[in-house]
């Protein structure tokens, strides 16, 4: 698939989870969430997500994940995918927050 429609499908899925309240959880570690991202995310690091998961389930909307880049989460979104959770794979932060200012 050409890379530029991937981007806009990408874009399209966090542009309707947003319309649809959600939370945007960074699983980059703190220091690296500390150093830049995008406002309101909640910094919940990969390692430790699955130690959330209830808390996570509590929310009861759709959840978009981003971190340092598209493949690193896209492990963590089929795991909470697997607890029945609405994930979207946001990919880096920076392309969220850039999703987020544009629309």
């Amino acid at each position: 698939m050409n890379p530029a429609i991937i981007v806009i499908i990408r874009k399209r899925r966090i542009q309707k989870a947003l319309a649809n309240g959600a939370i945007i959880i960074d699983i980059r570690t703190p220091a690296q969430f500390e150093e830049g991202h995008t406002e309101n995310a909640i910094n919940i690091p990969a390692d430790v997500i699955l130690l959330n998961i209830e808390r996570l389930m509590q929310l009861q909307v759709p959840l978009i994940i981003c971190g340092p880049d598209s493949f690193r989460c896209f492990g963590t979104v089929r795991k909470l995918r697997g607890y029945g959770l609405d994930v979207t794979n946001g990919g880096s932060w920076w392309f969220v927050n850039r999703v987020k200012t544009s629309s």
